[in-house]
């Protein structure tokens, strides 16, 4: 038994180490209370602060309300305790004292969750709002220089505006007119996956082989009902736990109930159901199947998430991801928008390392270019545009036919460090002209002790259907608030 807890306790290592990196790039590495002055940096200029300086407070930075928004444009207003920020077509909403936030974006209202609440400053009677939340929920990049100590906050939409001026996107607009037909109405998809994940930790290794088919049926590409059933072959695990019991002396015996969990995970497997409505950031997962009773899953009980609100906590923008993801229009503003927020400001000056606000500029033009006519190269039916942003990257090839795109091949990959893990990410994808997709996907994760690698191969295609989507749980079933029980950190 001491072998399959080992070996049980690097499963959920493993499962720790996919989950950590994306958390730990989304966090902020705040002033100490006892520092020198925070500076802080808006679009390569230094701000002014004549009577309220920025301040640092329970682990975050803390600027004053209507001297950095202005700065940035907003209409700002404080009544009562209500303070608002007018951005464009965004609106921010905090209450002095209270963690509780909400975004308007095009009529859209968003509530939002803070771990830290603006104040008043008794000293000078300012408002003072957490940098990060703020300025990212009105559409800016946000970081932090620690040998600077200045606080750098990004205007991303002024920067994309920019880069777009006096370019044409005719290739991107052949592929907007292809992926209408996938856009509108009502398709069913048919996907078979199979591939295997391997993980070592220390000296220990295992190798767990997988399969999935799966159904679904969206509606406009905005409304999801799929169906899906995994099974994870763990014949190496129990095998290896003997084989070290019998070298070492120890009893390799598993208790009934764990041998059933482990046998249903490869001959039943583990069944997905998932509704939604992406426009509404709205997601609800069921997970059954004998393993996870074993475990003691609830049965019949659906897990909701608030996919915007997390979206959003994590300083990605979700109204540019649903527009580049759904969209009528392959806008190329949301394409740039969205390849600079998996960037963070960490350079007060273009000198040295980091990512400064040069890096920036001409990261939204370099993005501007490939995805314009310019950026297109031709050879025989194939159009292809190619973006390099250095940690990541994307190929996007069109086939074209009678002047109108046939088919698509993407490959993206993205790199990511955080300390000493690291995470490498390799994702493929193409459509030929008669609605088939194939695919592939492979991710290596490492820190000190432990590595991990998938890989997965995926097939199916897209056909016209009748029925619509069902994009609610049914009724009676159990639900439960996945927001409320994993809370997302600022």
């Amino acid at each position: 038994m001491k072998q399959l807890t080992r070996k049980l306790l690097m499963l959920g290592a493993a499962l720790a180490l996919m989950s950590s990196a994306p958390a730990l790039a989304a966090g902020e590495t705040a002033p100490a209370d006892q520092a020198p002055v925070i500076a802080v940096q808006l679009d390569g200029e230094t701000l002014t602060f004549p009577d309220a300086v920025p301040q640092a407070k329970d682990g975050r930075t803390f600027l004053p309300f209507r001297a950095v928004f202005e700065a940035m444009g907003a209409e700002v207003s404080n009544e009562g305790s209500v303070i608002t920020a007018i951005r464009g077509d965004r609106t921010l909403t905090m209450t002095i004292g209270e963690t509780n936030a909400t975004v308007t974006t095009a009529g859209a209202t968003l509530p939002l969750q803070m771990d830290v609440a603006p104040y008043v400053d008794t000293t000078t009677w300012r408002t003072y709002v957490p940098v990060r939340f703020a300025a990212q929920a009105l559409g800016c990049a946000v970081g932090w220089d620690q040998e600077a100590y200045t606080a750098i906050i990004v205007d991303t939409d002024k920067l994309v505006e920019k880069a777009l001026e006096g370019k044409q996107f005719t290739y991107l607009d052949k592929y907007t007119d292809y992926s209408k037909r996938f856009n509108e109405g009502i398709w069913n998809t048919d996907m078979d996956m199979a591939g295997q994940m391997a993980m070592t930790i220390e000296e220990t290794s295992m190798a767990l082989p997988f399969s999935a088919q799966a159904k679904a049926i969206t509606q406009d590409q905005t409304k999801l009902e799929m169906d899906m059933n995994m099974k994870i072959d763990m014949s190496s695990l129990t095998e290896q736990i003997k084989a070290e019991a019998q070298a070492t002396g120890e009893s390799a015996e598993m208790g009934d109930q764990l041998q059933a969990m482990i046998d249903a995970l490869g001959k039943e497997g583990i069944s997905l159901s998932i509704r939604g409505d992406i426009t509404k950031g709205k997601l609800a997962m069921l997970m059954e199947g004998e393993a996870l009773t074993q475990m003691g899953m609830p049965q019949n009980t659906w897990f909701s998430m608030d996919l915007a609100a997390m979206t959003q906590q994590t300083g990605l923008d979700y109204a540019s991801l649903l527009t580049m993801s759904t969209s009528q229009t392959f806008d190329p503003a949301a394409l740039v928008k969205t390849f600079l927020t998996t960037m963070t400001p960490t350079a007060a000056t273009n000198e040295g390392y980091g990512i400064s606000y040069q890096t920036f500029v001409d990261s939204a033009e370099n993005v501007a270019l490939a995805l314009s006519d310019k950026g297109f190269t031709k050879k025989g039916s194939d159009y292809t545009c190619s973006i390099d942003g250095g940690l990541n990257k994307l190929s996007l090839t069109l086939t074209m036919k009678n002047g109108k795109v046939a088919g698509y091949a993407m490959v993206m990959t993205m790199t990511q460090t955080v300390g000493e893990s690291s995470a490498y990410t390799v994702m493929e994808m193409a459509v030929d002209e008669k609605d088939k997709l194939t695919g592939t996907f492979s991710m290596d994760m490492a820190d000190t002790t432990s590595t991990m690698n998938m890989e997965m191969e995926l097939t199916g295609g897209y056909t016209k259907g009748k029925t619509a989507p069902q994009t609610q749980p049914p009724e009676g079933a159990g639900i439960i608030d996945m927001n409320a029980l994993i809370p997302m950190p600022l």
